[in-house]
């Protein structure tokens, strides 16, 4: 038998594992997993504690949505501090925060610079030296 815990129990949990910084956030000074976020056990299940505190607290929670960070802060579970998307805008806000591994990278693999005069931007950013010279590559292998 699975024995289930109130919302309640989990709040008083939850409260009584926070950490107020000066900017406001919720730090978990509970269980952390490898990569940062706080985690919690509830019935049997590992949680992420923003998560957690998603589904507590945001108005609006919708179960099929991931919660993100406006903070960036892994640990913070604070309501204020968290909101609601899918994969999109998970990816959009990781850019817009320059987050994002590929939007920091200045040159492509082999050292030619992302600039305007050679880059090339379609799904992603390419190299158009790179580019030019596989297309060469291409036609020596081909003969096309």
């Amino acid at each position: 038998m699975t024995v289930h815990t109130s919302d309640s129990d989990i709040e008083k949990l939850l409260l009584s594992k926070r950490e107020i910084t000066s900017y406001g956030c919720w730090l978990w000074t509970g269980a952390v997993t490898g990569n940062g976020y706080g985690t919690v056990q509830i019935d049997t299940v590992q949680l992420g504690v923003h998560s957690v505190a998603a589904r507590l607290w945001l108005k609006d929670y919708n179960p099929d949505l991931w919660t993100l960070h406006k903070c960036d802060i892994k640990r913070c579970f604070n309501p204020d501090h968290l909101f609601q998307g899918n994969n999109r805008t998970n990816q959009l806000d990781a850019v817009a925060k320059n987050r994002n591994n590929n939007t920091r990278k200045t040159h492509c693999p082999r050292g030619h610079p992302y600039d305007d005069e050679n880059t090339v931007k379609y799904k992603n950013r390419r190299c158009k030296i790179c580019a030019r010279n596989n297309r060469k590559i291409y036609r020596a292998i081909t003969g096309k």
